[in-house]
């Protein structure tokens, strides 16, 4: 009897003990993999923020660009007014709502070649700019 009741413990032991491993090897491997998961979602937001900043750096360059050549006339009026024109478009679209702002306040005085004011908000446009693009880098 002793030696049933011996084997009988010892199997159960062995049993619990299986069961046992097998269920901290199933939770370790679910944990493990949901912070594989985890990892990859905050690597697919930073480059995504990452991209956001770099496109809007083009954004805002090209529509400074834009700006420029058409204050300083450096193409036909009609050229430099058609250019201007969609790259405020693309500002409306991508741009932050300050940045926008400035942009419009830009757009006004490199249209009417007023020198004074479209410097002015030149340096409004790229202080506004800057910021946008310094929170989007800090949130990336």
């Amino acid at each position: 009897m002793n030696i049933v009741w011996a084997a009988l413990v010892s199997g159960a032991a062995a049993v619990s003990a299986a069961a046992l491993t097998a269920w901290f090897a199933m939770h370790t491997g679910l944990f493990g993999v949901v912070g594989q998961m985890a990892s990859t979602i905050v690597a697919t937001k930073q480059d995504r923020a990452r991209q956001l900043v770099e496109r809007r750096r083009e954004l805002y360059a090209d529509f400074l660009t834009a700006a420029y050549t058409a204050v300083r006339r450096e193409t036909s009026a009609h050229e430099a007014q058609h250019a201007l024109t969609q790259a405020f478009a693309f500002m409306e679209l991508e741009g932050d709502a300050d940045v926008v702002d400035e942009a419009g306040r830009l757009h006004t005085f490199a249209e009417q070649a007023d020198l004074p004011s479209f410097e002015e908000a030149r340096r409004s446009f790229v202080e506004a700019a800057r910021r946008d693009l310094e929170r989007g880098t800090q949130t990336g």
